[in-house]
């Protein structure tokens, strides 16, 4: 699992690098079927895997709500899963990661919550552009343009994104899935690589207000 890890990172930096370069759609979206039960054990050794050796304890599961499978691309899913989960386990030094698989009628719903540093309300905007944030606010090898990726590969396949994060108390992602695979028209209708990553931002990214 570890190194299976590596490799799906060593692959996620060279996309990274290649979207801040594109000036096309770098993904030729071909989506397949994805089993939840599936899914959910494969995401459950990825976050172990990922967190082996940390003060972080993490736990994944399924609720009744959560849809039985669901189309898309399965490389874009694991795209936008791993920043998600490299992120959270990177920010979060010590309690717990929990991972939700969901659903509404026509969405599977991936909620990611970690009680780490979180994000000043000032930078939660900037997250999501390429190299937005603060390189003070980076961790590790991190080259702030992951969550850019995520928007982008969203924007591409029908899906989006909310987020929640409180300074010093942690962040919530909701990543919502069409279950079924969106049509080649409806896709040549949405922002392109060669479109800012705002265009995208617009119509994927909504920010949740934390409650008093």
């Amino acid at each position: 699992d570890i190194l299976t890890s590596v490799e799906r990172m060593r692959r996620m930096l060279s996309d990274l690098v290649h979207v801040t370069k594109a000036q096309r759609d770098f993904v030729t979206m071909a989506p397949q079927r994805v089993e939840t039960s599936e899914l959910t054990d494969a995401l459950r050794r990825r976050l172990r895997a990922l967190a082996y050796g940390s003060d972080v304890r993490t736990t994944v599961f399924t609720t009744r709500e959560a849809p039985d499978h669901l189309e898309i691309d399965p490389l874009a899913l694991d795209r936008i899963v791993d920043n998600l989960l490299t992120n959270a386990v990177k920010y979060t030094d010590r309690g717990s990661i929990v991972l939700e698989l969901d659903g509404t009628p026509e969405h599977l719903v991936i909620k990611v919550s970690d009680t780490g540093c979180g994000i000043d309300p000032d930078a939660v905007a900037r997250i999501f552009h390429a190299g937005g944030s603060s390189p003070q606010s980076r961790r590790g090898d991190s080259f702030g343009v992951g969550l850019s990726v995520v928007v982008q590969l969203l924007s591409q396949s029908g899906g989006r994104l909310e987020v929640m994060s409180k300074p010093a108390s942690g962040t919530t992602f909701w990543v919502y899935l069409p279950v079924e695979a969106i049509s080649r028209a409806s896709v040549s209708q949405m922002p392109s690589e060669k479109e800012s990553t705002g265009d995208a931002l617009s119509h994927v990214v909504r920010i949740r207000k934390v409650p008093a």
